[in-house]
């Protein structure tokens, strides 16, 4: 119950929050990914395990005060 009324209030908050932004910006972002390892059943079932993984993006962008903006 408590899970789902976090996930119905995070995107009511987030226009709150948000700025319009206008001229240059850069932007970075990092992420983690870690899964459980699984099992497949069926014909040739197999155990599969997984790493760790991670992730990064960095954008370059300009933003045209009206909430659109041109980005890389």
């Amino acid at each position: 119950m408590l899970l789902a009324a976090t996930a119905l209030a995070v995107p009511l908050a987030a226009p709150v929050a948000a700025q319009p932004v206008e001229g240059f910006y850069v932007g970075a972002g990092a992420g983690l990914n870690w899964l459980q390892d699984q099992t497949f059943s069926g014909t040739g079932g197999a155990n599969v395990s997984f790493d760790m993984g991670h992730g990064g993006v960095i954008s370059l962008g300009w933003g045209f005060g009206n909430g659109i903006r041109a980005e890389i």
